[in-house]
């Protein structure tokens, strides 16, 4: 479920940055070269940008991606609360680096942990829980 969720949030955010950027270059064509590379640039900037806020925001204040809250699964902190933006930022900044540099190992470590938890989850003292239907 957790690999079902990641796959739709990065099938959203592909589709959100191709809208954007293509918003960004089509209004600057007209504009000439500079302008084209300004949109350009741009594009890149929301690449890298819209990712982090969209994972850092929903993570960290309701605990549920789109993807998530699609398949119904949530991360909560220790309480059984929305993890926050401290957590959220450790889980997916650091936690997430550590998990992928180690070829993917921290990510399928929740088949083996008796946790079910990611080296990001257990690096933010996080976990992902069924989420109570609507």
């Amino acid at each position: 479920m957790r690999a079902g969720a990641a796959l739709i949030d990065l099938v959203i955010l592909q589709i959100a940055n191709a809208v954007v950027s293509a918003l960004l270059i089509l209004f600057s064509l007209p504009g000439g070269m500079g302008v084209t590379l300004f949109a350009y640039e741009g594009s890149l900037l929301i690449t890298i940008l819209l990712p982090g806020v969209y994972f850092l925001l929903l993570t960290g204040l309701q605990g549920q991606t789109l993807g998530k809250m699609l398949l119904r699964i949530k991360v909560v902190d220790e309480a059984g609360r929305a993890p926050g933006l401290k957590k959220a930022l450790l889980r997916e900044t650091l936690g997430k680096f550590v998990s992928t540099i180690a070829m993917g190992v921290g990510f399928l470590w929740v088949v083996w942990d008796k946790e079910k938890q990611g080296w990001h989850d257990k690096i933010a003292r996080t976990h992902v829980i069924l989420a109570r239907k609507l």
